[in-house]
């Protein structure tokens, strides 16, 4: 089981890769744009183990306000490992089941495919009003 989750988050890291370098050559094939957000899609639910209803309605404003800091209370009781994923990634919070808030966890890698997303979002015709509303 483990080594097919590794291979489907091998492909699919592979895939958005691929898609990114095309996008930035191409920042307006609507094609490529697609297949890089789902792809990202995915490597976030892999990432993360969540579901894709849960990924899928995060606000683009959401992303916006995000950061990397931690509380500072919190941080001191963190291990050395803990403190160094806590400066590589990137931290949202959204509402999962039952009402309750739940971390979502984005890597370097992801938020540059996120970040490349919504640079070429206009070039394609994705409406900037439908990524900032809250669903």
């Amino acid at each position: 089981m483990a080594a097919d989750v590794k291979k489907l988050n091998d492909h699919v890291s592979s895939k958005a890769e691929f898609n990114s370098n095309i996008l930035r050559a191409s920042p307006d094939d609507t094609h490529t744009w697609n297949e890089l957000a789902k792809a990202t899609l995915v490597t976030v639910m892999l990432f993360n183990r969540r579901r894709s209803g849960e990924i899928q309605r995060i606000p683009f404003q959401s992303y916006q306000n995000s950061s990397i800091s931690v509380d500072s209370d919190i941080y001191e009781c963190l291990s050395e490992w803990e403190k160094a994923l806590c400066s590589k990634l990137r931290r949202i919070e959204v509402r999962g089941k039952r009402g309750r808030k739940v971390p979502v966890l984005l890597s370097e890698t992801v938020c540059g495919y996120i970040d490349l997303l919504a640079k070429t979002r206009t070039a394609v015709g994705v409406c900037l009003l439908a990524l900032l509303m809250d669903r």
